[in-house]
């Protein structure tokens, strides 16, 4: 059995096998290959950990390796631990005699069912539902909603919805500009995020750039003020003389 042949080549991992051996043994390169990869552990136990994180960040490295379905959850349950190996084998044995190997997908699907309640999916859908980008940046957003898209995916049925979607969430910033860009035939998500980026980084810029020299027109106009000041009164000594003189003219002989 494939687990059983990760097991013995998890503990030979320190001697390196002959090129004979890998010649002759094709299973045991794949198996070296999925662990030189290190692949996720779940145990179950961690409730801060995400069962759907374990199944992404597998489904990668099983991708990488160009697994088949049923290789796939042969090397995947390996890396379960603990309860979550328990859940496995009963998980197993839960399955009708005779019935064939498990797909990736099926496995998937039981493991997301079992550790990952229904009411937290529902809350998570909820606040997909709801998210906007608000004062993060479009980086910020673009990170929580790839967190949250994957419990909506029902959602998300095209690459235009998901566009659309992302868009609808974006500030004033960079909204307009990118519900155009949007309508390009050849828009994707990889593509409007770069391009809301951008955008944001470009407004962003110019509008440090205005303040600035928004401040400096402001300096300078109080400089101009406080000279002007200067200048009035130095040229206001002669006043007093002028006063003096009326005075003088003004008072009897």
């Amino acid at each position: 059995m494939l687990t059983q042949l990760v097991a013995s080549q998890a503990q030979r991992s320190n001697v390196a096998p002959s090129s004979s051996s890998q010649q002759g043994d094709s299973t045991s390169s794949r198996v070296n290959r999925f662990l030189q990869l290190d692949p996720p552990v779940f145990t179950g136990a961690n409730p801060e950990k995400d069962p759907q994180d374990f199944i992404d960040e597998m489904h990668k490295t099983l991708r990488v390796m160009r697994a088949t379905e049923i290789e796939g959850v042969e090397l995947a349950t390996y890396r379960l631990k603990g309860a979550a190996y328990s859940w496995f084998e009963l998980w197993e044995d839960s399955r009708e005699e005779g019935h064939p190997p498990a797909r990736w997908s099926e496995f998937a699907d039981a493991f997301i069912d079992h550790f990952l309640p229904t009411e937290t999916r529902v809350t998570r859908v909820a606040e997909f539902e709801n998210l906007r980008q608000g004062n993060r940046s479009v980086w910020e957003y673009h990170m929580e909603f790839a967190r949250l898209s994957k419990y909506a995916i029902h959602m998300l049925p095209t690459m235009e919805a998901k566009v659309r979607r992302f868009v609808q969430g974006l500030n004033y910033l960079t909204i307009n500009e990118a519900s155009m860009a949007a309508l390009n035939l050849d828009m994707n998500y990889g593509k409007m995020v770069a391009f809301a980026q951008a955008t944001e980084n470009r407004k962003l810029k110019n509008k440090i750039e205005r303040e600035g020299n928004s401040k400096a027109r402001s300096t300078g106009n109080i400089g101009e003020s406080l000279g002007g000041g200067r200048l009035a009164f130095k040229g206001g000594s002669s006043w007093p003389s002028q006063s003096v003189a009326q005075s003088s003219a003004s008072a009897p002989p």
